[in-house]
């Protein structure tokens, strides 16, 4: 910034600047960020520098760089060969710089399987830097590093091996702290053994990576944004899903790694959502009031970010508004609010949770179960080959975990599911599907009675309750399974005080919204709730949501009705909103009620083009980009705004994405029921569940959500809600409220279609 200041026009120091701050980006993952500040680096240099020069060929080589970790692998080529020839005719002898070249230009050539031509280079590359660096340097251990894994990589084990043991040593006396390189080194000295099946000598080196990635996670991820956290855990998550491979073939003859293998997964699974929905805990139990209106002016200036998402071009400019500077903005915000919020940190929270804690918390009859979804890992890379393992533990495990394996994944991710699926909504006997999800995992837990289940991959979208035993009887029947996050809730569950709960009775109820609403209509009702802002319209819109049939769902408005009399004959303060007054700045606008009820049409789009023009108002980039701007629920307006007859001012077009309702205000709310079609779907991300709208209500803070995996029936749904809240409020716990409910329902209506659409998530 200051030197944008200080020259106005193109020069050498503003050059250096854009290119660093170009790479810090990249290194972070953030490569949105970066690649325009390579493009303007390198435009600048060429501008400044007609003939050769050693910035402008650094500015080339940093280019071609990250193009080619983007897959621009065209781009990237004639790059690497212009920053190499030009280096060659600046350095007529051995020079860094030079080296540099030679490297790149033999990993790009060896990453496109023209060995013949990397190998040169690479030797080229190691032989300058070996004359240069007569003692210790990065470089010199990084060209040794990548030697080794060409080498490792052509079946020359023999010629790799040494330069892995040199390159780990160096980096050894190099970095004596916690560093990616030393990381690096490792655990490709792991990967080594691993593939020799050298396992005992594998072993103390994967452990001892992950340890320090751990550290660097628990050490950096305090200073980052939750989109920063997202890219800078993506960097790193591939070593950890290596290690649980490696572990599957490890345990027969050590099966105590299994310990380590549960352990990591307590770390990192739900990571992302935790560590967001932590801090805001932190925030508002603070007492810090400049804190906590900092929190508050963050939160503003997102939502005020979903407005200018749906304006278009000439609107921005028009108001002179810089989509890019207030995210900058509300980047650099929720980093110090992140930082800040980390000497509020719970004790137990800073304690490593490992598999024996969890395991002091189960009772007799109980059982814990983590799914990990791994890809199978050899040979340095990830096959095409999915497995899925679960990690046992009961109050009688003693020296490790049990391991169940299912080594058919990418069937159990498709074909298998889409037979699942097909038989519930068509109401047919599933005599299959218990066999291929559960069976082996039943033949370890079928003796417990309640099973915590943290689910993984697949095991997000099907609902063990569904399954059929070959005895007959459907799994719900014969044991409790509580789906958690991760089974590390367990021990979050036991640490809560009942002074975080919410013991106000309140409740909040949505159903049958007219999504026919008139503009004048919505905008009166919109009145009391938000003032408004200059109009703005939907420009296209995609088939997915043209073909959306939004009919009315007068059984909701029943529903509704029915829980909001019952509740208030406990006493209940209950607010209702139906027709015409079920709008989005209604549901916006509560304030932590002990229970959020919505009885609406819910969506998810899986596919989306980017050659879209506009969806739901929004740029497609974003909607492509960002999961929780494809789901969410329908209000009033909708179907008027879907078929242009809407044109709603503000951001109200009846449509709440999971990304605005992530921005609700819920740190106090005990339960959100999405008694919507399809809520519980989303786009599922490996070791972080579903992002869609179950995500967004818990990071909001919702302590349990209830969600539908499939379409459901108004008139059996109806009857499952009005016996979970009686059921509930007369003193059962949530759970047995609504196994006692379905089970109910299950009398009426046998088929799991009716009675088990719902999932319920969290503590």
């Amino acid at each position: 910034e200051m030197r944008r200041r200080l020259y106005k026009g193109d020069h050498p120091d503003l050059a250096v600047s854009l290119n660093n701050m170009a790479c810090f980006y990249d290194n972070r993952g953030r490569y949105a960020e970066a690649e325009p500040l390579y493009k303007e680096a390198l435009e600048m240099n060429r501008r400044l520098y007609k003939g050769d020069h050693p910035d402008l060929a650094l500015s080339i080589n940093n280019t071609a760089y990250f193009l080619e970790g983007r897959g621009r692998y065209a781009e990237a080529e004639p790059l690497y060969k212009e920053a190499l020839e030009m280096r060659r005719r600046l350095y007529k002898g051995d020079h860094p710089d030079l080296a540099v070249s030679l490297n790149n230009m033999a990993c790009f050539y060896d990453n496109r399987g023209k060995y013949a031509e990397a190998e040169p280079l690479y030797k080229e590359a190691l032989d300058m830097n070996r004359r240069l660096l007569k003692s210790d340097f990065p470089v010199l251990a990084l060209s040794i590093n990548n030697m080794a894994m060409f080498l490792n990589d052509r079946g020359r084990y023999e010629e790799a091996e040494p330069l892995y043991k040199e390159a780990l040593a160096m980096r050894r006396r190099l970095f004596k702290g916690d560093h990616p390189d030393l990381a690096i080194s490792i655990n490709n000295l792991a990967k080594f053994y691993d593939g020799r099946s050298r396992y005992a000598e594998a072993e103390p080196l994967y452990i001892e990576a992950l340890q320090v990635y751990s550290k660097i996670l628990a050490n950096y991820f305090p200073s980052l944004s939750e989109k920063e956290k997202k890219q800078f855990w993506n960097t790193m998550s591939g070593n950890y899903e290596a290690f649980n491979s490696f572990v599957v073939k490890r345990e027969k003859e050590n099966p105590n790694i299994l310990c380590n293998m549960y352990d990591n997964q307590l770390m990192t699974k739900a990571m992302l959502l935790n560590s967001v929905s932590n801090i805001k805990d932190r925030i508002m139990s603070s007492g810090d009031s400049a804190l906590i209106d900092k929190y508050r002016h963050w939160t503003d200036m997102k939502e005020f970010l979903v407005k200018l998402y749906k304006m278009t071009n000439e609107q921005l400019k028009k108001m002179n508004f810089s989509i890019d500077s207030i995210e900058n903005a509300a980047n650099e915000l929720e980093k110090e609010i992140s930082l800040k919020s980390e000497p509020f940190a719970k004790s137990y929270e800073k304690k490593k949770v490992t598999w024996r804690s969890i395991q002091t918390l189960l009772k007799p009859d109980e059982a814990a179960v983590e799914v990990i979804r791994y890809r199978y890992h050899e040979k340095n890379r990830f096959a095409d080959t999915v497995n899925y393992a679960f990690l046992v533990i009961t109050d009688q495990t003693t020296e490790h975990p049990e391991l169940v394996l299912l080594e058919n994944g990418k069937e159990l991710d498709s074909s298998f599911y889409d037979q699942y699926r097909a038989l519930i909504k068509r109401k047919l006997p599933d005599n299959v599907s218990f066999m291929r999800y559960w069976q082996k995992l039943n033949d370890k837990i079928k003796e417990y009675k309640k099973i915590y289940f943290s689910p993984d991959g697949i095991y997000n979208k099907i609902n063990p309750a569904t399954l059929l035993l070959p005895n007959g009887k459907y799994l719900m029947e014969e044991q409790d399974i509580q789906i958690v996050n991760s089974t590390k809730d367990i021990l979050l569950d036991y640490f809560r005080t009942k002074q975080e709960t919410n013991i106000y009775n309140s409740a909040v109820l949505v159903g049958n919204p007219d999504f026919g609403i008139t503009k004048e209509q919505l905008q009166e009702k919109d009145r009391q709730f938000k003032t408004r802002s200059e109009e703005q319209y939907a420009e296209s819109m995609p088939e997915t949501i043209r073909s959306l049939n939004l009919v009315s769902l007068p059984g909701t408005e029943k529903e509704v009705k029915d829980i909001e009399k019952f509740l208030k004959s406990k006493n209940w303060v209950v607010k209702s909103y139906t027709k015409d007054d079920a709008i989005k700045a209604a549901i916006m606008s509560v304030n932590s009620p002990r229970v959020l009820h919505l009885a609406t049409h819910g969506f998810f789009l899986p596919d989306v083009k980017r050659d879209t023009k506009e969806i739901l108002g929004f740029e497609t980039e974003r909607i492509v980009d960002n999961p929780l701007l494809r789901s969410g629920i329908m209000l009033a307006g909708a179907s008027s705004y879907i078929n242009y007859t809407l044109n709603p001012t503000g951001e109200d077009n009846g449509i709440l994405t999971s990304y605005e309702a992530m921005n609700m205000n819920l740190e106090h709310t005990e339960l959100v029921v999405l008694s919507a079609c399809e809520s519980g779907l989303g786009v599922v991300q490996n070791g972080e569940g579903v992002f869609g709208l179950r995500r967004a209500f818990q990071q909001a803070g919702a302590k349990t959500v209830m969600m539908s995996l499939w379409t459901v029936n108004d008139e059996a749904t109806q009857e499952l809600m009005s016996n979970f809240y009686k059921n509930w409020v007369s003193g059962m716990t949530k759970r047995e409220a609504f196994t006692k409910a379905q089970l109910e329902l299950k009398k009426k209506y046998p088929e799991p279609y009716y009675w088990c659409a719902f999932v319920m998530v969290g503590e």
